[in-house]
């Protein structure tokens, strides 16, 4: 591993435990074992170094859904937004500095971090959604769940998973178990009313 991406990722769990105001370049500088002085040879600051490491975060999460709409493919509509849902949970769990990144970075980076940020994150965050929209708009035309805005079915899917990716970070290990009862809790909640449609 090279020097920079050495300080790539431990400055990525310094962000991710203590945020960007808390994260010191000379604590960054001791956990690499280098000088500052070199530290600063390869990233003129905290703020350039916290936006290649985000660069790094983003890029993990996009190759995760692609993958994860790749394998989920060919399953039917049921299948395919629990896979999306368990995996996408269980990823975070292994890779919690990631995820402890990304909260640190929502909450409590500076707002002037949050929107050059935030711009890169719409750009492919936007495939994404229109993904996850197709998906909802086609359970409502077979009948699968209720209707409503296909945005608002994302918006709430996102609300239930990472719900639980957060509950999931206080558990000493990974309980596919409870992930399940959460899953299926939340696909009961999608299925339509008696008279509305045909449920699976």
């Amino acid at each position: 591993m090279s020097t920079k991406e050495k300080i790539k990722q431990v400055a990525l769990s310094l962000f991710a435990q203590r945020g960007f105001d808390g994260m010191s370049m000379s604590d960054l500088a001791a956990g690499v074992g280098i000088t500052k002085a070199s530290l600063y040879a390869h990233y003129k600051g905290k703020e350039e170094l916290f936006l290649a490491v985000f660069e790094d975060v983003a890029k993990d999460t996009e190759t995760l859904m692609n993958r994860l709409f790749e394998e989920s493919k060919e399953m039917n509509v049921h299948d395919k937004l629990r896979h999306q849902f368990v995996e996408f949970i269980r990823h975070y769990y292994m890779n919690k500095e990631r995820h402890a990144f990304w909260s640190q970075l929502l909450l409590l980076a500076q707002p002037e971090l949050r929107e050059k940020i935030f711009k890169n994150i719409l750009t492919w965050n936007e495939t994404i959604q229109e993904k996850m929209e197709a998906i909802f708009e086609d359970a409502m035309t077979l009948g699968i769940i209720r209707q409503d805005l296909s945005s608002k079915k994302v918006m709430s899917f996102r609300a239930m998973r990472d719900g639980v990716l957060m509950w999931m970070g206080t558990r000493p290990e990974f309980n596919s178990e409870w992930v399940d009862a959460a899953w299926s809790d939340y696909w009961f909640g999608l299925l339509p009313r008696e008279g509305e449609g045909n449920g699976k």
